[in-house]
C-alpha cells in the first residue's frame, strides 16, 4: 500500500480522507438541530494503522525534493512528482534524475482534476528512470498517452503491467553509451509482392 502525500494544491479530489474504519457515523443531534460528529481518538487511529500494517506493506509517499536527498537504508518512501515539475527537471537535470532513480522510487502524475482528466507524455517519466507514471485511462482509447501505455505494457512481459527498465537506467555507473544494445533499433524495411487471386465487393472495381 502506497500512501499518497497531501494533495493540497494538486487535485481537490485527492485530498486525504480517513480510512473506512475511521469514518465514524454522526452521533445524535446537537442543540441547534445539527448532527454532531463523533471524535476519533489518536489511539484508535494508531490501532487501525497497526492492524493494516500486519496485512500490507505500507510505503509512505512524499513530495519529490528537487535537491535529490539520500534516503536512510530502512526508509520505505515513494516520491510523488507532478508532470509540470518533472518536465522542468528533465530539461535541467536529466542525468541526475536517471542516477537518482537507480536507487529510489518515484510516481509521476498528471496535473489535472479527475473531473476534467488530461494526461501527459509518460515517456518523459520512463526515459528519466521513473518507475511509475500515473495516467487517466478515462481520457479515451484514442488518447496518445493511453495508446503509449497500451503499447508499452499490454504485451511485454506477458501483459502483467511490469517491464524491466533497460540496464543503463538501473545499473550503477552505466550510461546509454555503455549499453548500445538497449537502444531500440528501427526495423529493416520490407518489400512485399502481393498477387490477388480473387476479390468481391471492391469499391470502384468493375468486372469486364
Amino acid at each position: 500500500v502506497i500512501l499518497a502525500p497531501s494533495a493540497r494544491g494538486w487535485d481537490p479530489s485527492l485530498e486525504p480522507e480517513a480510512p473506512p474504519a475511521l469514518r465514524t457515523a454522526p452521533q445524535g443531534v446537537g442543540s441547534h438541530g445539527v448532527e454532531a460528529a463523533a471524535t476519533v481518538e489518536p489511539r484508535e487511529v494508531l490501532e487501525e494503522w497497526q492492524a493494516a500494517a500486519k496485512k500490507y506493506t505500507i510505503w509512505a509517499g512524499k513530495a519529490f525534493d528537487r535537491h535529490f536527498p539520500q534516503q536512510l537504508p530502512n526508509e520505505n518512501l515513494v516520491n510523488f512528482i507532478p508532470c509540470d515539475e518533472l518536465r522542468a527537471l528533465d530539461r535541467e537535470k536529466r542525468q541526475q534524475l536517471v542516477e537518482y532513480h537507480k536507487q529510489y522510487l518515484t510516481l509521476a502524475f498528471p496535473v489535472a482534476p479527475r473531473r476534467a482528466p488530461a494526461n501527459f507524455n509518460a515517456a518523459t517519466a520512463w526515459t528519466a528512470g521513473i518507475q511509475m507514471a500515473a495516467l487517466s485511462l478515462s481520457c479515451g482509447s484514442s488518447d496518445g498517452a493511453v495508446l503509449a501505455h497500451a503499447g508499452r505494457f499490454l504485451q511485454d512481459n506477458g501483459g502483467c503491467g511490469y517491464v524491466l527498465k533497460p540496464q543503463y537506467l538501473r545499473g550503477a555507473g552505466t550510461t546509454i553509451a555503455s549499453h548500445p544494445s538497449d537502444v531500440i533499433q528501427p526495423p529493416a524495411p520490407l518489400r512485399l509482392d502481393l498477387r490477388i487471386l480473387a476479390a468481391r465487393a471492391v469499391p470502384g472495381f468493375v468486372c469486364s
